[in-house]
């Protein structure tokens, strides 16, 4: 949450190099950066540092919680242990939703504030191609959840520590997949980025969205049955 506030205060202080350009007062709307793309680039921004707190969350929701034997305390009170993959998988979705509306509301708040709306009118503000930026965020939210399904999977498997470095690891892997054309668009943040470059047009958004939908639901199950079999 920090990025979108430290934005608002530079851009909204007395620091010249940050809001005159030419010596002009900086705005949103006359540079052409729409609402949207802001939002778009704010999540950008802050999803490195999000996605790090988010596999420390959920190392601790399922590797700590099954190493420490914590798990024992409510693992056979509750007997059907896909609920508990369920109910934690749930918890993490319902952690980064919260996220992802608090993020969009700042920045909002922070593009409103610092865009001279009064002079601009409010329809100014949108994106004369903002569909695609609600598809990249979308693109980008199925993203952190699959890292955060993908988290409570190696968690069941592997200690808290080896969970976060597989996890931290395969994520930093995943990025170098933006330079080989035939599969980037398999990674949500490189299909956002894609998006945003060559528009809608340029892509299948339904077929890849499905995909990502996919891999959440397989790691879901895989988790699933990896629990069932384990022996706590």
């Amino acid at each position: 949450m920090v990025i979108p506030i430290l934005y608002g205060i530079a851009l909204n202080s007395d620091l010249e190099f940050v809001l005159t350009q030419d010596g002009e007062k900086f705005e949103f709307i006359s540079r052409g950066i729409g609402l949207f793309e802001f939002i778009y680039t704010m999540i950008c921004t802050a999803n490195y540092f999000f996605l790090f707190i988010l596999v420390v969350i959920g190392t601790m929701l399922m590797a700590r919680e099954i190493e420490s034997k914590e798990v024992n305390l409510y693992v056979y009170r509750i007997a059907k242990r896909i609920k508990i993959v369920l109910s934690k998988a749930g918890a993490m979705q319902l952690l980064i939703t919260i996220y992802y509306l608090v993020i969009v509301t700042l920045s909002v708040i922070v593009y409103l504030i610092s865009s001279d709306v009064a002079n601009y009118g409010i329809m100014s503000i949108l994106d004369s191609d903002m569909q695609k930026y609600i598809f990249a965020i979308a693109a980008i939210y199925l993203g952190t959840i699959v890292i955060a399904a993908l988290c409570i999977f190696v968690g069941i498997r592997k200690k808290a520590f080896t969970t976060f470095s597989i996890t931290f690891i395969l994520y930093i892997i995943s990025m170098y997949f933006g330079n080989f054309p035939l599969i980037m668009n398999y990674f949500p943040e490189h299909f956002a980025a894609n998006l945003v470059e060559n528009g809608l047009d340029s892509l299948n958004v339904a077929f890849y969205f499905f995909v990502y939908v996919l891999y959440i639901l397989a790691l879901v199950l895989l988790s699933s049955i990896s629990f069932f079999k384990k022996e706590l």
